[in-house]
């Protein structure tokens, strides 16, 4: 019964700390049953098999059975599940190495007597030690998604050698006859040295992978909008071939019509006046179908060639590229404005990030609003009022239920919830403008009467004020029960806005 615990819970902390390592969802129904029955199959073989076999020979069919069950399991390449099974065999064993401490421990309170007798129990609970110690470490915060980084290690590495002569070492502990202090310390210190080379190679490979990381991340941006540009030239090199296709027609059209004005206008007075009129009329006719063409062709130029203003902060302007294409996925009209020096003025009232995710889920929460109304129009402003930075979002959604301004901030509400909507957006909304003491004015205007329904403004005037102006005033009023809005009326908000 002894060998069977102690090497049940091994075999399935093996196969936990592999899979933790490698990053497989072990939430899977059939991995979790599969993983506990070849846990419960080995422990049983083991137990009724070996029991007269010496713990080498244990150790090592343990081992290769844990290799071909996880090379059958994992479908990866025999070299790499071997250096990974390496390293997790090592931190299994090292784990029932110190549970195994604990647990001496934990006896030394009890009579020698007694000790056989609780002896499956102390085993058992030092197996649920050992899985809990291996639970933990991979509760890590740099570890809670592994190590990505031994994927691409070769078999033998600084990681794979430093585990295996820990194992190797902690082996000798567990067979060697008892020897002197010295070669004992002597051991154990040469263990701590190989335990920190290993903490070592660890922290090194993490940040070595997070800036190969980085570093893909800006070449793929790079080549986007290398792809981006090559794109937009492709676009503007057509509409130049195709404008100088025009010119070049031109260039023969407007002289002959000129000529043939000319020639109308020394003719006319020898023409019959009907001859004349007739004359006139295909003239007009011929200049009005070259008007009507120039015109269809700029307009349909500048439809396709839109150029919205940039803020200069990539990050800020790379987000509202990426909503303006979200909003073009629903035929969404976004329009936006900024200030003169915006650039400045932003990162002197708000951290970078946070504009990022304000300016998210704004444009976000309008977008839901919008997508299934007729009319679908966003407008983005951002720029000064009396020395201070504001964020307007004008929108043609439908306004927000009472419900929404009484639990704004409060906790998590949506109008659109058949729509995507979540009200995790309102929510961060309300937390940068509690970070901020920024003042929160919402407008509603009158159907039919505005292009918008409503606008969203924060200020950051540091008044930390919640302000509602709308033709609901009194529906609304009649609703909250919070102090901190305050609803005014149409007449005064639309006053108070103009000014």
């Amino acid at each position: 019964m002894d060998i069977f615990l102690r090497y049940f819970f091994s075999m399935y902390c093996c196969i936990y700390v592999f899979t933790k390592i490698t990053n497989i969802d072990m939430n899977q129904k059939c991995f979790q049953i599969s993983s506990l029955s070849f846990s419960l199959i080995f422990a049983s073989l083991i137990s009724f098999f070996t029991q007269d076999c010496n713990l080498i020979f244990r150790l090592v069919f343990f081992f290769f059975s844990f290799f071909i069950f996880m090379l059958i399991l994992s479908k990866t390449k025999s070299s790499l599940v071997l250096s990974i099974s390496f390293v997790s065999f090592s931190i299994s064993y090292f784990s029932l190495v110190i549970s195994g401490f604990f647990l001496s421990i934990i006896i030394s309170f009890f009579p020698r007597k007694s000790i056989v007798l609780i002896n499956p129990f102390c085993i058992f609970l030092g197996g649920i030690i050992q899985y809990f110690l291996v639970h933990i470490l991979f509760h890590i915060k740099r570890l809670r998604k592994g190590m990505p980084f031994i994927l691409h290690s070769r078999l033998m590495n600084i990681g794979t050698l430093s585990c295996l002569a820990i194992f190797f070492l902690l082996v000798y502990f567990s067979i060697a006859p008892p020897s002197s202090i010295f070669i004992h310390t002597s051991v154990l210190l040469f263990i701590l040295f190989l335990a920190f080379l290993l903490l070592f190679w660890w922290r090194r490979r993490i940040t070595l992978d997070y800036v190969q990381k980085l570093r893909m991340d800006e070449v793929e941006s790079l080549y986007k909008r290398i792809s981006d540009n090559e794109q937009e030239i492709e676009k503007l090199n057509t509409n130049n071939d195709y404008l100088s296709k025009v010119i070049h027609k031109d260039n023969k059209l407007i002289p002959a019509m000129e000529m043939a004005l000319h020639s109308y206008l020394l003719e006319a007075p020898t023409m019959e006046a009907e001859e004349a009129r007739q004359f006139g009329a295909d003239l007009l006719s011929q200049l009005q179908s070259m008007s009507a063409e120039r015109e269809g062709i700029i307009s349909n130029y500048q439809k396709n060639t839109v150029f919205h203003p940039k803020i200069g902060i990539y990050s800020v302007d790379a987000v509202i590229l990426y909503m303006e294409k979200r909003a073009e996925k629903f035929n969404i009209t976004y329009n936006l404005r900024f200030d003169n020096d915006i650039k400045d003025a932003i990162v002197g009232f708000i951290h970078e990030r946070d504009m990022l995710n304000l300016l998210s889920d704004l444009i976000e929460n309008a977008i839901i609003a919008v997508k299934d109304a007729s009319h679908r129009e966003i407008f983005l402003h951002i720029g000064f009022l009396q020395g201070c930075l504001f964020i307007d979002l004008y929108d043609s959604g439908i306004p927000f239920e009472p419900a929404v301004y009484q639990d704004f901030g409060n906790c998590q509400h949506t109008t659109h919830a058949d729509s995507g909507g979540s009200g995790i957006g309102l929510m961060d909304i309300w937390n940068l403008k509690r970070k901020y003491k920024a003042s929160l004015q919402i407008y509603e205007y009158l159907p039919d009467s505005d292009i918008y329904t409503k606008k969203i403004r924060l200020l950051f005037d540091r008044r930390n004020h919640f302000l509602l102006q709308t033709y609901r005033d009194k529906e609304i009023r009649s609703f909250i029960t919070r102090s901190d809005l305050h609803v005014f009326p149409l007449k005064e908000m639309k006053k108070k806005d103009k000014e």
